[in-house]
């Protein structure tokens, strides 16, 4: 379970937002970022641009999301993740370098510390492991929960449009499935371009967007006019800012100060 990408991605890119930071496609890819790496070896895995990036531990991940909890002020939310995940438990399942004998669980190559006797051994006693596994499941259920509860609270907001970009008069809209929670998000630009991103049961959806190298995302909005509207560099002088419709609506959308 703590294998997964998605709890790491969402719990890193919220503290980063709460730090003044902005949002990144993958908050873990940074080079300096890892540890046990050094500057030079780094620079050789940047140049090499057609390999895929490297898998990073969970044990790296909670470090960075650790700093970035202390940025953000919330430096009590890494000491959770001590509960339940243990480096030597996981690399020994990972790895299936444990035995399993009579009520213990033994680590054929790595120490764990025992909290009954305050000493590190390779042997881990089961009602302990059972310990950890409920304090796992404990930790993952509260996260899916108020994740599950953070996507439903914009349901109310279905159809509806707010202010995104300013100079180019740009109008975002959050995208809400059939459930009522929050899959994605789509950009209405006044030249009825349309920038979207959203999660589906069939898979994800990305058009007009671009993910950059330094992690940020931008978006395609077409031609820029040199003789331009007074609102927007992106509709002929002359033109009229014209947006696609919002989901189940049947009147398009306006930016505020054209009405």
């Amino acid at each position: 379970m703590a294998e997964m990408d998605a709890p790491f991605n969402v719990l890193a890119n919220l503290l980063r937002v709460r730090a003044g930071l902005s949002f990144a496609t993958n908050p873990f890819r940074d080079p300096l970022a890892r540890s046990g790496k050094t500057k030079k070896k780094h620079k050789r895995i940047k140049r090499a641009l057609f390999r895929p990036p490297l898998p990073i531990s969970p044990s790296e991940k909670i470090r960075v999301i650790t700093g970035l909890a202390q940025r953000a002020g919330l430096a009590g939310i890494a000491p959770a993740f001590g509960e339940f995940y243990f480096p030597p438990l996981r690399n020994a399942i990972a790895h299936s370098a444990y035995v399993l004998h009579k009520g213990q669980f033994r680590l054929v190559a790595d120490n764990m510390l025992d909290p009954s006797r305050n000493v590190y051994s390779p042997v881990v006693d089961l009602g302990y492991l059972r310990q950890i596994i409920t304090r796992t499941f404990a930790f993952y259920s509260a996260f899916f929960s108020l994740h599950q509860r953070a996507r439903a609270g914009f349901a109310s907001l279905r159809g509806k449009c707010f202010p995104y970009d300013r100079p180019l008069k740009g109008l975002v809209e959050f995208l809400v499935d059939k459930d009522g929670l929050l899959t994605g998000f789509k950009v209405h630009w006044p030249n009825k371009l349309d920038s979207i991103y959203q999660r589906t049961e069939t898979g994800c959806e990305a058009l007009n967007i671009t993910f950059n190298p330094d992690l940020s995302v931008n978006f395609f909005v077409g031609e820029y006019f040199t003789e331009h509207h007074p609102l927007t560099r992106l509709v002929p002088l002359g033109g009229d800012l014209e947006y696609t419709l919002a989901d189940g609506c049947t009147e398009p959308p306006t930016w505020p100060q054209a009405t």
